[in-house]
């Protein structure tokens, strides 16, 4: 499976001993990228510090950096956000990636994240 890379983050979260904090992103590598989409409205998510996610792009970034290779669900969440070629695909990852964060307790309502 190709990853979508269109819009890549120009920044990404590293969470450490001394908290969270943004490193420049790597250019992307594969010269023929897949759309990406937003997640709308954005996912603020709390996993040592809160941030927001706006793309599947992004979603599928989180997931892997969770490691959740024995959670089936999350596996199959990250399938569907690294295969979506519909905003209705994409949407509908969205939704689901949104409902699993929830009911990790990693999902954080946008006044709370604020």
């Amino acid at each position: 499976m190709r990853e979508n890379v269109s819009a890549q983050p120009r920044f990404l979260w590293r969470v450490g001993a001394t908290g969270c904090r943004q490193e420049p992103a790597a250019e992307p590598s594969v010269e023929m990228p897949m759309p990406d989409f937003p997640i709308n409205p954005p996912v603020h998510v709390s996993n040592d510090c809160v941030f927001e996610l706006r793309s599947i792009d992004e979603a599928a970034r989180f997931l892997r950096g969770l490691n959740c290779g024995a959670d089936v669900q999350a596996d199959g969440i990250l399938r569907r956000l690294e295969v979506a070629s519909t905003s209705e695909d994409a949407q509908d990852a969205a939704d689901a990636f949104r409902a699993w964060l929830e009911g990790e307790g990693l999902l954080v309502e946008p006044t709370q994240a604020s």
